[in-house]
């Protein structure tokens, strides 16, 4: 390798060095993303090159990371002794690993006089809020990565870091998830890094936000936890993502039709009602949307809001519980698929009631049966035969029903025999007697 250049005239605070091919090296400290508990300090090789175009672009590795600044630094001075010293061959194996990290657009001029020409089209270029991504394999104080990382705008990017067992693995996985990139297959190498962060014990596969990332333009793929509430969702007209403030934020017409609305939405509350039989024996209770049509709700108010004692009122029966803690619990999943402005209780209640095969009836109560609710000793009669509790798995069921136990090939069992220390895989393929 040709000796290399020290560039300190271009005035960066941390040595840079030049190879023959003009590429700068350098390495510098990456701080946290969010300043919370764990977070860590990163210590990353930076390789700076441009294209034929005269686009710069930035290959980084990632050689350790720190509980705090102090111990990140004394990293860095290591890494810029080495190369004071030694020049490149001072990072040893890290130079070629560096050298295989994907390209991403930099955010600095590796020239002093660089053309307004030249700044207007980078920062048209960078001013478009497209995600890119990139899968590399790293390593950092012994231990092996994948090195996940989200770019857009001019400089913002989100990176995630997954534990690997060894680095012929960590290699292998960022090769695979790399190539399904270029293949325009990211959905698929998402699905490869999410698998691979849930076995890594740092994902969980059961989350309440499914993404894989938090920040930046909505990723144009579905994870597959969003996959999974999505299915969940199915029942009620609705998806994840619609039910998510930022989804509008940044595209503000991905709803089409289910523009939001500026009517006021009248107050409401859930209800369960205690249900008998014909013959006075308990059946559970039913769960009602109770609305005041008279009075506005307020999102900012903490609580019921004033109501008098003759303001009137309309009922719409929904569901069917054996406990009132199934039924509270149904009240929590119902108040998690609410989109203000795009979906409302008394219309999500409506599709729920259709749902469970009960009719769209609004009612109002009056004489005994409105002084009985009012003193909250209302309880309901209904037949046996209508009464059908809550099902969460109904609409599965239903499927299965009309079309057959389906069983993918792909899924198998494995068995162990107490003589036998290895285990068998076998097919999960019903065996059918013709």
């Amino acid at each position: 390798m040709d000796e290399l250049q020290h560039t300190g005239e271009l005035q960066h605070d941390e040595p840079r060095y030049m190879d023959e091919d003009g590429a700068i090296y350098s390495a510098e400290i990456v701080p946290p993303e969010e300043d919370r508990y764990g977070a860590r300090y990163h210590v990353d090789l930076v390789r700076t090159s441009t294209d034929e175009a005269d686009m710069l672009h930035e290959q980084r590795l990632m050689v350790g990371q720190y509980g705090s600044w102090m111990e990140a630094e004394e990293q860095l001075y290591l890494v810029e002794d080495a190369l004071a010293e030694a020049g490149l061959d001072g990072l040893g194996e890290d130079l070629e690993r560096l050298k295989q990290q994907s390209l991403q657009r930099a955010d600095i001029d590796l020239t002093e006089g660089a053309s307004d020409t030249d700044s207007a089209r980078e920062g048209t270029d960078r001013s478009l809020d497209v995600p890119h991504y990139s899968v590399d394999a790293i390593s950092a104080n012994g231990d092996s990565f994948l090195n996940v990382v989200k770019s857009w705008g001019e400089d913002n990017y989100e990176q995630l870091t997954i534990p690997q067992p060894d680095w012929d693995m960590a290699q292998e996985a960022a090769s695979l998830a790399s190539d399904l990139i270029s293949k325009d297959q990211l959905e698929a190498a998402m699905h490869l890094v999410e698998d691979q962060g849930i076995a890594a014990g740092v994902m969980d596969p059961e989350r309440e936000d499914p993404r894989l990332f938090q920040q930046g333009p909505p990723d144009p793929f579905a994870t597959l936890r969003e996959e999974e509430i999505d299915d969940d969702l199915a029942r009620y007209g609705v998806t994840w993502r619609e039910s998510q403030a930022w989804e509008s934020e940044w595209q503000p017409d991905v709803l089409g039709p289910l523009a939001r609305s500026t009517e006021p939405v009248p107050y409401w509350r859930l209800e369960a009602l205690p249900v008998h039989d014909l013959e006075g024996e308990p059946l559970g209770h039913a769960l009602h949307i109770v609305v005041y049509d008279g009075v506005q709700h307020d999102p900012e108010t903490v609580g019921s809001p004033p109501i008098v004692d003759d303001e009137p009122f309309r009922m719409l029966e929904m569901a069917h519980f054996e406990t009132t803690e199934a039924a509270d619990k149904f009240g929590k999943e119902f108040n998690g698929y609410l989109m203000p402005g795009l979906l409302e209780g008394p219309e999500l209640a409506e599709e729920v009631a259709r749902l469970e095969g009960h009719p769209v009836e609004w009612k109002t109560l009056d004489g005994q049966e409105l002084d009985d609710y009012c003193d909250l000793k209302l309880t309901l009669t209904r037949d046996p035969a209508d009464w059908q509790p809550y099902n969460p798995n109904a609409e599965r069921d239903a499927r299965i029903e009309a079309e057959g136990l389906y069983t993918d090939p792909i899924h198998q069992f494995t068995t162990f025999e107490e003589e036998d220390d290895d285990p068998k895989v076998e097919p999960a393929t019903p065996d059918f007697d013709l």
